[in-house]
């Protein structure tokens, strides 16, 4: 660096052709459309299968189309008739039985083991691991395992003959009164596992302090779970939640494997109903409204839960 006259500093070489490359080249934020372009391909893979694809569904929906000849323009007709069918109106219930019953089971039984071997606790890695395994269980053998299950001739049958209950046994999947039941038990079981790894996660990133200094005040195990444990796992819940509602309303597999929605429409969901419709009777117009009612459901309730767990600011008191 050498000084000039004046007092000043002049750069030295080096410096100024440094300078003069960043002036060049700019900073990350100098332009942010350069930055955009890095974006890019995510933007329009988005703009093509997610909005393009709704802007299909809702042409779709408010016309007559058998996915072969053309759409003939019904306007609000398939919506009309969604109204006024009572086998979408069961599969509805369904579902929100299901989804309901499903959710709260799977969250009350993963934060319940993952509470337990939370501590240091003898053989927790293998409990871990016995607790994640319906997850890596794929529907079709999980459906295929539960329908033996619930058979009458089935191992759980002749376990049952063989210690003298066997007249406690039925055909679970075959009664209407009690094939929804037996499919929600196997919706609980398949999906607890990944409840439990989500709790556990949370459960990690809580202070030990904390808990240590409820502990010191008198605070039980009880009151610490439900004053200091629950309110910290708030926004676990809403992800718990979120991602829960959607597998709820979109669950198939093991319902379609295991009954196809029978008996007497005793299992019909709105997934099973949605995929009759449009693969089996080829209404594509009437799909795509069922379809677009469901996407509305789902963002409504969604935004419903993130405003029902969402941080209230506390009212300050009004000074006198």
């Amino acid at each position: 660096m050498s000084v000039r006259a004046g007092g000043g500093t002049a750069d030295s070489p080096g410096m100024v052709s440094d300078a003069r490359r960043g002036r060049r080249t700019g900073k990350p934020g100098n332009h942010p459309w350069r930055n955009l372009l890095f974006a890019l391909p995510a933007l329009i893979a988005v703009a093509l299968f997610f909005y393009a694809s709704i802007a299909f569904i809702v042409n779709a929906s408010l016309a007559d189309w058998n996915f072969i000849g053309a759409p003939k323009p019904v306007g609000l007709g398939n919506f009309q008739r969604l109204l006024v069918d009572p086998i979408f109106g069961k599969a509805v219930i369904h579902s929100i039985l299901y989804g309901g019953v499903v959710l709260f089971a799977q969250a009350a039984i993963g934060l319940g083991l993952a509470i337990l071997v939370s501590g240091r606790v003898k053989f927790g890695a293998f409990y871990k691991t016995l607790f994640f395994i319906p997850v890596i269980i794929a529907p079709g053998i999980l459906a295929y395992v539960f329908r033996r299950l619930f058979d009458p001739g089935g191992e759980m049958s002749q376990f049952m003959h063989g210690i003298g209950l066997g007249q406690l046994w039925q055909p679970w999947l075959a009664y209407p009164e009690t094939a929804l039941w037996a499919i929600i038990a196997m919706g609980i079981y398949s999906g607890m596992g990944g409840a439990f790894l989500i709790y556990s996660a949370a459960l990690t990133q809580i202070d030990r302090e904390i808990l240590e200094a409820a502990a010191i005040d008198g605070a039980s195990g009880r009151q610490s779970i439900r004053y200091v444990v629950m309110p910290l796992l708030k926004g676990t819940h809403a992800i718990f939640a979120i991602f829960g509602l959607g597998a709820a309303i979109g669950v198939f597999d093991i319902i379609y494997l295991s009954t196809e929605g029978g008996p007497a429409r005793a299992t019909e969901t709105i997934s099973t109903y949605l995929f009759k419709k449009s693969i089996v009777e080829f209404k594509g117009g009437y799909a795509s409204a069922i379809s677009l009612v469901v996407l509305v459901v789902g963002l409504l309730l969604t935004f419903a839960i993130l405003a029902f767990l969402r941080e209230r600011p506390s009212r300050k008191p009004k000074e006198a």
